[in-house]
């Protein structure tokens, strides 16, 4: 400070203002490096086992399976390169973890890097693989394929330009303004659509090919074609969507992709891909011209009406005896797992009605008044009656444990009581199933990648195993024999599911039903003596019945879509199952008598290999050596900016190990009057909080005329040297909470340059003007509802509270001496803000009605440079963000968010247009410095105003979120302009 000149936006405040919009722009690499604000993995020690052309990296429990691993890796190396004609540059990382109960796969191609979940997938949108095998293949066919596609060198993923503009301040003394205009926008160096992304990772290759063509698969193309539902084009090229919509995007692409393979030739897939490559192909369309003489458009048009005649015959075959029952739950695309109450008065089900995504939860129908009731969400697996009716039981993902980790654990439900109660702690449990005397349950188990048959008691202390695979077998829905003595599983140890038959004891596993086919989800008549089942042996997946007395099979159903879960009532042998539609699953009822026809017995009576997954065989275990951390290389973003007015460059630069344990992440822009914005972050995940290391540098040269009273000097530019270092620690607890430690120093120096009136020498006088320590704890809250527009219209509520103890010093003068030494005023003091966000949802639309309650304290008088600041973006907006200051601080707002465009659908040039939302808003707050409040509306400031949203999606992938806020201060000051806009371009909304 100088001459009465506050520092302003570079001062104490207006510095943590900077990094907030810094990290803003910062988000994207976070996400790109994987930094985690979750539990770290902590108890997890990993080995590494390398080979000619990949490390596979595991950790304790892994041991057998990581062996396979790396072995179906180098299988598959050759088939896969040879068919893109590309071989990565050096090794390409697989970390395998089994450290919760999830299935996937991730491909970071610009790392060479491939994560996978080892637990079998087990999704109602696909049909069942070899999932080791399959999900090694299609991530690596990613790596080689999206490889190819790049437009520079590895280590260069792309490039920003950015752009900032600042509010106008009527105040002298502010040196450089808050922004009102944050804009940051990536030009990608891979752009390649995500129908063609997914369906050749689903296609793989001859000699690798592990995923197929099935069932599933071609019912949901099947109801989608008939019913003209199919995506668009331009719609399959991106996600965004519903889970079904999502899923419909890798179903069309693999069918697209086959079917450019099979009508053009599988070498132009390379040829495709190749010409992604080229530095101005931006636009899919014209690199397809390109390749097959045809666009974009019409090779679509080729390939939907291929599938309309094809569908359409099938269709002809079924409607002349269509079997499939009558309509009972329709909302949701998501509706499984029907079982019927003993006394055969409800069915209990999962339904995703209401949610966007894959999200269950249990409900109870009523057949008598067809009323419904949900019981508990984040259901996982069918649920099952106790023999008195009274309970449920199903599984859950439990909460994490201390290190992160989520295992699927059986519950019940207490339908008198109305209270849950956990059964199981860790057991990683699913499809759990009552005994017919409600003493026992049976239920699968999940580990390194393999399943077994387990019993507890229905307390839920644990009895034993009745299976000990060890060969990555998969078993699901185990349902027990109506006199207790057997027990009913679907199994897979090949390529497809069959049905398969146990004492309850363990003894006298045998397989009774097994074709070419894929059979499951077996369910007793209450007799006993027959078995009524789901198969796909005709293709089209249909409910059957088999004899127990003598394999007598009858197919029960003849749908169009798919029928799947059947369960019979006990009391009158009515039969709800769940029909697949182009709407998704639904439930149905199907009325006695049934048996459409006798079915050849043969065709589900076919040989089983009882040596066990096929193609494992016994390997001897790869050799491995502990892990030591291993970098993956820096990779360098350049970025351009306009920053008022003036050109920037820079460039973004991360990096982590393999594990990601260790990163970083840095960034740099200069100007050409050398003005500098710095910034390292530096996390370290190998203890159960992470560990964390921030440093932030500001420069500023600003050009002075400044002559002193005496006229001995005159001060012809002053520098600005801005530091903070951040060290602290940050824990996540399930999920929600975020609880951070910090110790935050500041440092902020100035030069001032200028000439001797007298000597006419130049000088320079540096002084440090501001340095300080905060001792910081914060802590976070945020639930919001998982939805399609869960960021440009969140339902939920976010809960932020911080408390600072701050040790100060601010400059007052100098001290004459040998040397001219600075004068501190030091301030020590307490601050507390809270900022409590709701988000309600309206009961119509997708609207939803935000309120917002912030409050800051500091507990003494301090200078006004320590001030809190409530205008601008994040605060008052009908004001500018150093008008409105004071020690206290208390503000509320109300917004009211609607769409214009829930799913608008439209392309425009690189840019997919998906949802458009507006807003109305309006606010009151007060900022003051004296001890009491006078709550009467004087003093206080209100404001009104308006939003725009735009959700798009840049170059097929990138999120690209617009906001525009037009606001007006009811009660700004004479001679200032009320109104003031607003503008981000990020990757996330503010």
């Amino acid at each position: 400070m100088r001459n009465g000149r506050n520092l302003g936006y570079m001062g104490y405040k207006s510095l943590s203002v900077f990094f907030l919009w810094l990290l803003l722009l910062v988000l994207p690499l976070v996400l790109l490096v994987g930094v985690s604000l979750a539990q770290n993995y902590s108890n997890l020690d990993w080995r590494v086992i390398q080979t000619p052309h990949f490390n596979v990296f595991y950790h304790q429990g892994e041991e057998e399976i990581s062996g396979l691993a790396a072995a179906i890796a180098e299988e598959i190396y050759e088939p896969i390169t040879s068919l893109y004609g590309f071989r990565p540059d050096g090794k390409v990382h697989i970390v395998l973890k089994d450290c919760g109960d999830y299935s996937n796969g991730a491909a970071y191609y610009y790392e060479n890097k491939i994560e996978i979940w080892i637990t079998g997938l087990d999704f109602e949108l696909r049909g069942t693989h070899d999932w080791l095998r399959d999900v090694i293949t299609h991530e690596f066919t990613h790596i080689v394929s999206l490889q190819l596609a790049r437009k520079g060198p590895r280590w260069i993923p792309g490039f920003y330009i950015q752009g900032f503009s600042y509010q106008k301040e009527e105040r002298e003394d502010i040196l450089t303004r808050f922004p009102n205009v944050v804009a940051s926008y990536l030009i990608p160096g891979t752009v390649v659509p995500m129908w063609i992304a997914e369906g050749a990772a689903q296609y793989q290759a001859d000699g690798a090919r592990f995923d197929r063509w099935d069932s599933h698969r071609d019912m949901i193309l099947r109801m989608a074609t008939l019913d003209g539902k199919l995506l668009s084009y331009e719609e399959m090229g991106v996600f965004a969507k519903n889970g079904l919509g999502n899923e419909m995007v890798y179903n069309q692409g693999y069918s697209l992709v086959r079917f450019i393979a099979d009508s053009f030739g599988n070498d132009k897939l390379r040829a495709i891909f190749r010409r992604l490559s080229a530095p101005l192909t931006f636009d899919f369309s014209s690199a397809l011209s390109q390749v097959l003489g045809i666009s974009g458009p019409e090779l679509y048009r080729l390939w939907k009406d291929h599938l309309t005649t094809k569908y359409t015959v099938q269709a002809e075959a079924v409607m002349e005896n269509r079997i499939e029952g009558e309509p009972l739950e329709q909302r949701g695309y998501l509706n499984a797992y029907p079982v019927w109450s003993p006394d055969g008065s409800r069915i209990a089900y999962l339904s995703n009605r209401g949610q966007d995504y894959h999200i269950a939860a249990l409900y109870i129908l009523n057949l008598k008044d067809k009323t419904t009731l949900m019981v508990t969400g984040g259901v996982v697996s069918s649920p099952s009656w106790s023999p008195d009716g009274e309970k449920l039981v199903y599984t859950k993902k439990s909460r994490p444990d201390r290190y992160g980790a989520r295992f699927w654990d059986i519950y019940e439900y207490d339908l008198k009581a109305q209270k849950e109660r956990r059964l199981t702690f860790g057991l990683r449990a699913k499809f759990p199933d009552y005994s017919p005397d409600g003493t026992r349950i049976v239920f699968v188990k999940n580990s390194a990648g393999t399943n077994n048959l387990g019993l507890i008691k229905s307390d839920g202390s644990f009895i034993g195993y009745l299976t000990d695979f060890a060969d990555r077998t998969q078993i699901y829905t185990p349902r027990w024999s109506p006199d207790g003595t057997r027990i009913a599983f679907s199994i897979l140890r090949g390529e497809s599911r069959d049905i398969a038959l146990i004492r309850s004891d363990g003894s006298g596993l045998r397989y009774l039903v097994s074709s070419t086919g894929s059979e499951r989800d077996p369910c007793w008549t209450p007799d006993g003596k027959e078995i009524i089942f789901t198969s796909d042996v005709s293709g089209i997946f249909n409910l059957y019945s088999i004899s127990l007395v003598n394999e007598q099979v009858q197919q029960l159903t003849n749908v169009l879509g798919g029928a799947f879960s059947p369960s019979i009532s006990p009391s009158d042998g009515r039969i709800a199952f769940s029909s697949y539609t182009s709407e998704g699953y639904q439930l149905q009822l199907l009325l006695p008598p049934y048996g459409w026809r006798e079915v050849d017995g043969e065709l589900f009576r076919q040989p089983v290999d009882p040596s066990g997954v096929k193609g494992d065989g016994n390997r001897a275990p790869a050799d491995s050596h502990p892990y030591r951390t291993m970098f993956l290389g820096f990779q360098v973003m350049p970025r351009v900016a306009l920053d008022a007015n003036r050109t920037k460059a820079g460039f973004y630069l991360t990096s982590s190990d393999v594990l990601n344990k260790q990163s970083i992440i840095g960034g740099l822009l200069f100007a050409d009057n050398f003005d500098l914005d710095l910034f390292t972050i530096i996390e370290y995940k190998q203890l159960i909080p992470t560990l964390f290391f921030e440093y932030y540098k500001v420069m500023r040269h600003l050009k002075e005329d400044v002559t002193d009273p005496d006229n001995l000097y005159r001060i012809d530019r002053t520098d600005f040297d801005l530091n903070e270092v951040w060290l602290g620690v940050r824990y996540r607890l399930w999920g929600t909470h975020e609880f951070s430690l910090s110790a935050v120093y500041s440092l902020y120096n100035t030069d001032l340059k200028g000439v001797s009136l007298t000597s006419r020498q130049r000088f320079t006088f540096s002084y440090t003007y501001y340095k300080g320590l905060d001792l910081a704890f914060i802590y976070n809250y945020r639930n919001i509802k998982r939805m399609r527009d869960g960021e440009i219209n969140p339902q939920g509520r976010e809960v932020l509270f911080r408390y600072d103890r701050m040790f100060d010093y601010l400059i007052k003068g100098f001290k004459p001496s040998f040397i001219v030494r600075e004068v501190y005023r030091r301030y020590n003091y307490d601050r507390f803000i809270l900022d409590w966000r709701e988000y309600i949802p309206m009961p119509w639309k997708r609207d939803t009605l935000g309120l917002r309650f912030k409050v800051g304290l500091i507990d003494r008088r301090v200078d006004d440079f320590l001030d809190f600041h409530l205008g601008g973006k994040n605060g008052m907006r009908g004001y500018t963000y150093w008008s409105l200051e004071g020690r206290k601080i208390v503000m509320g707002s109300i917004t009211y968010r609607f769409p214009f465009f829930g799913s608008l659908r439209r392309k425009l040039f690189h840019l997919y247009v998906d949802k458009v939302y507006g807003a109305v808003f309006a606010g009151m707050g007060r900022a003051w410095d004296s001890d009491s409040i006078d709550f009467k509306t004087e003093g206080f400031k209100r404001d009104i105003g308006a939003q725009l949203r735009l959700d798009l999606i840049s170059f097929y992938s990138y999120p690209t979120k617009v906001e525009l806020d037009v606001a007006y201060g009811l009660d700004e000051g004479k001679g200032r302009d009320p109104v003031k806009l607003y503008l981000t371009v990020l990757f996330g909304y503010n």
